[in-house]
């Protein structure tokens, strides 16, 4: 049976394979939610929603945060700019790691969008991803 936790898994394993994006991501990949502690680089991969019965459409959040910088504003510091460069790269990783991705007689993954926000309770801002994820449902 197809269930969310199956289009998590296989956007994780995606994103774990993919040798560009591993190589430069210095976090952890967690599923459907983090520690609260966390307060290095990470991703969270979640679904919004499922549906379907032979053809299961998803459409999931992979949300990669980025500690944000510390720098010196008018001799005291401050740490609620975003780390750009470091967001940027990532986010174009993420758009070359699940665009356009099709798994023969498997699953279709897409990136639907994108955006870049702060998270107002930690130091950070992420890159929030929507993803497309579709999957025939049927034995043979």
């Amino acid at each position: 049976m197809i269930t969310d936790f199956y289009a998590i898994d296989e956007v994780f394993e995606k994103l774990n394979s993919n040798v560009d994006f591993k190589n430069e991501f210095k976090g952890v990949i967690y599923r459907l939610t983090s520690p609260d502690s966390q307060t290095d680089e990470y991703c969270v991969i979640n679904v919004l929603t499922m549906v379907g019965n032979q053809l299961k459409e998803a459409v999931l959040n992979v949300n990669v945060y980025v500690p944000n910088l510390t720098i010196q504003i008018n001799g005291r510091q401050d740490s609620s700019q975003p780390n750009v460069n470091r967001l940027r790269l990532l986010n174009e990783l993420l758009e070359q790691s699940l665009s356009g991705v099709w798994k023969p007689n498997a699953y279709l993954i897409d990136v639907r969008s994108g955006t870049t926000m702060q998270d107002p309770t930690k130091r950070m801002h992420f890159i929030n991803k929507r993803i497309d994820f579709k999957k025939f449902n049927i034995t043979e």
